[in-house]
């Protein structure tokens, strides 16, 4: 971690970090000790004590985070590099939840100052997709295919962007939203009446079962129930359980 953190400054600013100074008793075998005592005394990396460092232990993402962050202020205080920006754009979603073959509507949020100069999705079924944005929150909408899979899916949004000093920004979204993609209500109409049998038609997705003695009614009024998730009046439907989504990280 400490090479490649004084590797990186080295690429950046022409030369590395050095330090005379020996900052830990746990690393004189180390490799990479001259790198260590370098980024720790540029105020990089503090060690696990003002005497041991671990170098053989594992870096957690939120502490190589803290390194970068810590390496990127001395970058700009160097004047090395500009400050960078926080993100300046976000995806809202009308909805987590679209039927295969269903419309999925949102809007861009963008910081003051930026403009969209384009933007496309990924994921659920979609390749590289442009879409077209309107009005002043910049909405969107786009169809999820009908041969998506029912279940939990991820959409990545890739957003061009004008920072108003003629940089043009991409921004990639990963995972900013997860949508939970639900099949097509279907209704088994069957012979049969082993309850062994209709529990199976169940399980595998239809959400309701009808034997074929029934009434002209009474599949009317289960595709109708199926559609709404809701059961009609006089009719004993098992409903199966909707997808539904999983959280995304």
């Amino acid at each position: 971690m400490a090479s490649f953190l004084n590797r990186a400054y080295e690429e950046i600013t022409g030369s590395a970090l050095t330090s005379s100074e020996d900052f830990f008793t746990d690393d004189e075998d180390a490799f990479h000790e001259d790198n260590i005592n370098a980024v720790a005394g540029a105020g990089i990396a503090a060690g696990k004590s003002s005497t041991t460092y671990d170098p053989s232990g594992h870096v957690k993402r939120e502490q190589m985070a803290t390194f970068l962050a810590r390496e990127t202020d001395l970058l700009v205080e160097k004047g090395k590099i500009t400050k960078p920006k926080n993100l300046p754009a976000d995806v809202k979603l009308a909805s987590q939840t679209v039927p295969q073959g269903g419309k999925v509507t949102g809007t861009i949020d963008v910081q003051e100052g930026v403009e969209v100069t384009g933007a496309k999705v990924s994921g659920c079924g979609i390749t590289d997709k442009a879409l077209t944005l309107t009005g002043d929150d910049r909405a969107f909408e786009f169809t999820i295919p009908v041969t998506q899979p029912a279940g939990a899916c991820k959409l990545t949004f890739t957003i061009d962007l004008d920072d108003g000093d003629g940089g043009v920004l991409r921004t990639v979204l990963l995972g900013i939203a997860a949508v939970a993609v639900t099949g097509t209500a279907v209704v088994m109409l069957t012979g049969v009446t082993d309850r062994i049998r209709l529990a199976e038609c169940i399980e595998a997705g239809a959400v309701g079962v009808i034997v074929v003695n029934s009434t002209i009614g009474d599949p009317i009024a289960m595709a109708g129930a199926g559609l709404s998730r809701t059961p009609p009046p006089n009719t004993a439907m098992a409903a199966a359980p909707a997808h539904r989504l999983d959280s995304a990280g």
